[in-house]
C-alpha cells in the first residue's frame, strides 16, 4: 500500500472548487501542481455516478472540474514522512468530497468503507445489471472490491 505518493482524481462541482482546493492544500500538505480539467456532468443512466446535485434548469447538467492530485506532500520532500498519514488524509478528503456532491475517480485506491463508498456512488442500476448478467455469483468482484485497500 502506497504511504506517501498521492495519485488521486476527484470530480468536484465548480461551485465547491475553492473549498476543495483549500482542503487538498491542507490534507495533502501542498502537493502541486494540480491537474484541472472541466467536466460537463449530466445524468448518465446505468453509471455509478449520481446525477448532478444542482442541475442547470435548461439542460439538467452541472459543471464539474476534475482535480488531479499527483505527487509527494511537502513533509515527504522535507524528509518528514512520519508527518503524513495517507489513510487519514484520504478518508477526510473523501468525507468532505461527498458532502460537496463530488466523486472520487474509479481508478484510484479507495480508503473508505464499503458503506462510505456507496454513499458516493449510486449502486442501484449497477447491482441490477450484475444480477441480470449473473455477475453477482462471486466470479466477478464488485468495483469496490477491486479498488479498496482497507486492510
Amino acid at each position: 500500500v502506497e504511504k506517501t505518493h498521492v495519485a488521486q482524481d476527484f470530480l468536484v462541482p465548480t461551485r465547491k472548487f475553492g473549498d476543495f482546493l483549500d482542503l487538498c492544500d491542507v490534507e495533502y500538505d501542498r502537493v502541486y501542481p494540480l491537474w484541472l480539467c472541466l467536466h460537463d456532468h449530466s445524468p448518465m443512466p446505468g453509471s455509478l455516478l449520481k446525477d448532478p446535485a444542482v442541475p442547470n434548469p435548461t439542460n439538467g447538467h452541472e459543471m464539474y472540474i476534475d482535480i488531479g492530485v499527483y505527487g509527494l506532500p511537502r513533509c515527504v520532500h522535507e524528509k518528514r514522512e512520519d508527518e503524513f498519514d495517507m489513510k487519514k488524509s484520504m478518508r477526510k478528503v473523501i468525507a468532505e468530497l461527498v458532502k460537496m456532491d463530488g466523486f472520487q475517480m474509479l481508478y484510484a485506491d479507495v480508503f473508505n468503507t464499503r458503506e462510505e463508498f456507496e454513499e458516493m456512488f449510486d449502486h442501484t442500476t449497477y447491482r441490477e445489471l450484475r444480477k441480470k448478467y449473473k455477475a453477482d455469483t462471486g466470479a466477478f468482484k464488485e468495483v469496490y472490491d477491486k479498488m479498496s485497500i482497507i486492510v
